[in-house]
């Protein structure tokens, strides 16, 4: 089955990004729960909106217009972000919960805006919580072995690992003994979802939620087509 990452477009939604703050984030271990999957012991989030573009004169989009913020990170204003998770309106948050999405949570995010302290909008950070790993059948997936320097297949073999321990060990050892990239080129679910898994400021959807988001009129969104592996289901 085809799928596809839902993003952000960023001709339209380019200017307007969402920080998290260092001193919020070390209270509430939001990134760390988030790159390891756990869940976040807060009622609410709270975050900046700062716009990139420095000469207003040349700012042409308005803050809190869109249904998805870019989370961006920055040494320079002390933010972070997170390898998951991404922030998302209200309309979408109650679009999304129509769908099968799997574990997940959803957070309060209150995001204030940096240049105008009383211009606030409540939005909602989405954290898919599905394993991808937990629900691939390894014994049907794909895997090709790429030579490190060249990058040519060297073979392709189906069913070669029985989970993804097995998986990671072998990729590790070839890439370490044996200069060989080990990539999983089709990767075979046992899961049904519509949204299959998420990483910084993505999802991967289905077809049907991919259809469904483009017949919407949802601000700032746009959906490609995933290209990293093919998915097919068990």
């Amino acid at each position: 089955m085809k799928a596809y990452s839902l993003g952000i477009d960023s001709r339209t939604n380019g200017e307007w990004r969402a920080i998290l703050i260092k001193d919020e984030n070390d209270k509430k271990h939001i990134t760390d729960k988030l790159d390891r999957n756990e869940i976040i012991e807060a009622s609410v989030i709270n975050m900046f909106l700062t716009n990139i573009v420095t000469d207003e004169n040349l700012r042409k989009e308005k803050p809190f217009e869109t249904d998805i913020i870019y989370w961006m990170n920055d040494l320079l204003l002390d933010a972070v972000t997170a390898q998951n998770g991404i922030i998302i309106s209200s309309r979408l948050k109650s679009f999304l919960q129509k769908f099968k999405i799997g574990d997940h949570k959803f957070y309060d995010v209150h995001i204030t805006n940096s240049a105008d302290r009383d211009n606030t909008a409540l939005y909602h950070l989405f954290q898919p919580r599905t394993e991808i790993n937990d629900i691939t059948n390894f014994s049907k997936s794909e895997f090709t072995f790429l030579d490190k320097s060249t990058r040519q297949t060297l073979k392709i073999e189906i069913g070669s690992f029985k989970d993804y321990s097995d998986f990671s060990k072998a990729e590790q050892s070839c890439y370490d003994k044996e200069n060989i990239v080990l990539k999983i080129t089709t990767r075979c679910l046992r899961k049904d979802l519509d949204v299959i898994y998420g990483f910084a400021n993505n999802l991967v959807v289905n077809e049907k939620l991919r259809t469904k988001i483009e017949e919407s009129d949802f601000a700032g969104i746009k959906v490609k087509l995933y290209k990293d592996y093919e998915i097919v289901l068990d």
